[in-house]
C-alpha cells in the first residue's frame, strides 16, 4: 500500500542500513514535532496516531524492530490547537530539536493565504523558523502551512518540495529557489521531507515511518485502511490557487468567460495586451502550469460542477466547456484523474 517512492531500500538505523526488517536489531527512531500555538489540529494528531499505531505494529513486523518515538516540542508547558477545545501537553523545549533523528514541523493553524502571513511573523513561529534553520542532523519533514517554515529557514533552497496545492502560488512567488511540485503527495529530497495539505500529514507521517522500516509503515496504512495517494493533482482546482498576479487573474476571467468557445492562445495574449510568451513565462511562474494547462483545469472544474449539480448527459455538458463530444471531454476527466 505504500508508494515505493516514499520508502528507502532496507531501514535507516542508526548504525547503517541493513537489508530487510527481520534482520534489524538496532532500527530507531526518535522523532520530534514543533507545535505552536494554534497549530492545525487534524495535522498535529494525525502525525501522533501514524506514529502510535507504529509503535505497536512494530514488535508483530519484527521483535527486534525497535518502535518510532515521537515527543511534542514547543516553548511552554501546554499547547493549545487550531480548535480551542484541544490542548496538547508538551514534552521538552525546542532547544532538543537536534537531539532527534527527525523534526516535523507541524502546520500552521492558517486556512488561507492571508492568515498565513499573519501567522509567519509571530515570534513563536520565528522562533521555529531560527531553529529549524540551524539544525545540523535531523531529518526536517512538514507538510501543508508548515512547509513555509522550512522555507523561511532556508533549507529548502536549491532542492524539491511540495506544499499544500491551493498555496503553491504563494510558495512559488516566496521561494524562488525552491523547485515545486505541488502535484505530488510527498516530495522526498534530500534538504526535507514535504507534503501536501493538511490531510496530508497521514501521508508524511508514513513516509517518515518508512524510513525505519517499509514493512512497518505498510502495516500502519494497512491497520488504519489508509489508501496510497501519491498526488494532489486530482483535489486541484484552478480557481481556488492563491496568487496575486493580475495578468494570470485576468487570463483566469477571460477564459472562464469563454469556456465554449475554441480559444486561440495567441489571439487571447494579444487581447490581454501582452505576447503569448509572456502569458506562456507568467502562468508557468505562478501556477506552475502552461496556458493550455490552465484552460483544461478550468474546463474540467466547470464540468465537474455541472455534473454534480444537474442532471445534464456529458455530452451536452462537453458543448459548454468546448468539446465537441462527450468522448473528448471524458478522456480529459480520466487524464486528469477525475
Amino acid at each position: 500500500m505504500i508508494d515505493p517512492a516514499l520508502t528507502t531500500l532496507g531501514s535507516a538505523c542508526r548504525t547503517g542500513v541493513v537489508e530487510d526488517d527481520a534482520s534489524c536489531t538496532v532500527c530507531d527512531m526518535d522523532i520530534g514535532m514543533i507545535v505552536v500555538d494554534g497549530a492545525f489540529t487534524s495535522g498535529v494528531t494525525a502525525v501522533l496516531d501514524v506514529v502510535h499505531v507504529a509503535a505497536l505494529q512494530a514488535p508483530e513486523v519484527a521483535p527486534s524492530l525497535r518502535p518510532p518515538r515521537i515527543r511534542v516540542l514547543a516553548e511552554r508547558d501546554q499547547i493549545h490547537l487550531g480548535d480551542p477545545s484541544v490542548t496538547l501537553d508538551v514534552d521538552a523545549g525546542l532547544e532538543t530539536a537536534g537531539d532527534h533523528d527527525v523534526v516535523v514541523v507541524a502546520a500552521l493553524g492558517a486556512l488561507d493565504a492571508d492568515q498565513l502571513a499573519s501567522a509567519l511573523p509571530t515570534p513563536d513561529v520565528r522562533h521555529t523558523i531560527e531553529v529549524v534553520g540551524g539544525l545540523d542532523g535531523p531529518r526536517l519533514a512538514a507538510a501543508c502551512t508548515g512547509t513555509f517554515a522550512l522555507g523561511d529557514a532556508g533549507v529548502l533552497d536549491g532542492g524539491r518540495a511540495t506544499t499544500s496545492w491551493w498555496l503553491s502560488p504563494v510558495f512559488r512567488s516566496r521561494y524562488p529557489d525552491v523547485q515545486v511540485d505541488d502535484d505530488a503527495m510527498v516530495v522526498d529530497d534530500e534538504r526535507a521531507l514535504t507534503a501536501g495539505a493538511a490531510f496530508a500529514h497521514v501521508d508524511l507521517a508514513l513516509a517518515i515511518v518508512a524510513d525505519a522500516s517499509p514493512m512497518l509503515a505498510d502495516r500502519v496504512a494497512r491497520a488504519l485502511v489508509l489508501d496510497r495517494r501519491p498526488s494532489q493533482a486530482s483535489y486541484a482546482a484552478i480557481g481556488q490557487l492563491r496568487h496575486d498576479d493580475t495578468l494570470v487573474r485576468e487570463f483566469e476571467r477571460w477564459v472562464r468567460d469563454h469556456l465554449a468557445e475554441d480559444i486561440d492562445l495567441a489571439h487571447l495574449a494579444a487581447e490581454l495586451g501582452v505576447t503569448r510568451r509572456t502569458l506562456q513565462r507568467r502562468t508557468r511562474s505562478t501556477l506552475g502550469r502552461t496556458p493550455l494547462d490552465v484552460v483544461q483545469g478550468l474546463r474540467i472544474e466547470h464540468a465537474e460542477h455541472l455534473l454534480a449539480t444537474t442532471e445534464r448527459t456529458l455530452g451536452s455538458i462537453a458543448t459548454d466547456v468546448g468539446y465537441a463530444s462527450a468522448s473528448s471531454l471524458r478522456r480529459l476527466l480520466t487524464r486528469a484523474g477525475h
